[in-house]
């Protein structure tokens, strides 16, 4: 697996906000809620297998692991 750097960079498309900082916080809240270590230790391990099984483990909406999983460049190995 490529090694992933982690990033508090929100695209727009992450919120309604028209504010920079908006975008920052809630980047900032989805490396808190799923940090990008634990969810490479679910996937390697297996924990977890679908999209759905890592939100519901990590207790996020599946909107939200769609992109922390994209962003972190992880979305190939579900």
């Amino acid at each position: 697996m490529p090694k992933v750097v982690d990033s508090y960079n929100a695209p727009d498309s992450f919120t309604l906000a028209a504010g920079g900082q908006e975008r920052e916080a809630n980047a900032f809240a989805a490396a808190i809620l799923m940090p990008a270590d634990a969810l490479r230790f679910v996937m390697q391990e297996g924990l977890a297998e679908t999209l759905e099984g890592l939100a519901r483990m990590f207790d996020v909406s599946q909107a939200a692991m769609h992109w922390r999983v994209h962003k972190l460049g992880l979305f190939s190995a579900l």
